[in-house]
This record gives structure tokens, sequence and C-alpha cells, in this order.
């Protein structure tokens, strides 16, 4: 079922998609980590980060619509968020921008995604940043973007 517009996005996330039955756990720094793929595999690869409180489910339609069929997409609970688990050890570091960020980079080089483009929604879009600059030879230099707004599906 296709839907447009905010609410339908919302209520497509809610009910939820074959890419976000099927998470991917990654350990980064003894955090479990959900990540979510789409079917598509060309090009170098999308990664999405979402906003604070919100979960990789915002990108549903990115993941399942005509963009994730085609294109390489990724999207990932930030610690904390969604399936993936809260920070044990020094909260007060994960929960920070620069740990959130630290999270990014490792979940994009594991996933060898660090030619790829990086798009971060709201709060996410300040951890991409600071993912690009806080990472000493940046991986994350190629290409990234902040959205504003909660990500409209295509």
């Amino acid at each position: 079922m296709h839907q447009t517009g905010a609410i339908g996005t919302v209520c497509h996330a809610m009910l939820g998609s074959r890419a976000l039955d099927h998470p991917r756990f990654l350990d980064v720094g003894g955090l479990e980590v959900a990540c979510y793929e789409s079917a598509g595999t060309a090009g170098p690869g999308i990664l999405l980060v979402h906003g604070n409180s919100s979960s990789a489910r915002a990108y549903s339609e990115q993941l399942e619509g005509p963009l994730g069929q085609e294109l390489r997409v990724v999207a990932l609970d930030l610690p904390g968020h969604g399936n993936s688990a809260r920070a044990s050890r020094d909260p007060a570091a994960i929960y920070r921008i620069p740990g959130y960020a630290a999270v990014v980079a490792a979940v994009a080089e594991r996933l060898d995604l660090t030619r790829g483009v990086f798009v971060g929604w709201s709060l996410g879009g300040d951890i991409v940043l600071q993912a690009i600059v806080s990472t000493p030879v940046s991986p994350l230099t190629e290409s990234s973007a902040k959205i504003g707004h909660f990500p409209i599906g295509s």
C-alpha cells in the first residue's frame, strides 16, 4: 500500500515494513545497534540517521519505497532508541552528539558505507555533521545532508 504525506508515512511506519521487521544488530563498543537495510543494492549506499525520540521507522518509505528498491539504503536506531540497546556504560558520553557521532561512524565503517551519502533529520543531522568533523581521517566527507523536517515519503 503506497501512502503519501506525513500522516501516511507515520501510519505506514507504525504498521511496519519488511526492512524494519528484520534488523541487523551490530556490536559497536559494547552497544547493540539495530540497523535496517533496503532490498536495493545500487550505488555507494545511503545512511539515514533519525531525530530525537524517534527511530529508523521514520524512514520506512525510504527503505521500502522506490528509493530503497533500487539503491542500498540503511537506517539505524541510535542507542537508546527503537530496537538499539540503551547505554549501560557511560550513558553521559553516549547520549551526546559526539557519542552518537562515534556510533554512526562505526556503523558506516562496519557496513562499508564510508563513501555513501549520509542524511540526518533534526538531531540526526547534527550527529552526521559531528561525525564528519570529528573523525580523524573522515570517511564521511563525500556527501551529507541535514533535513529540518520530518522525512516525507515519495
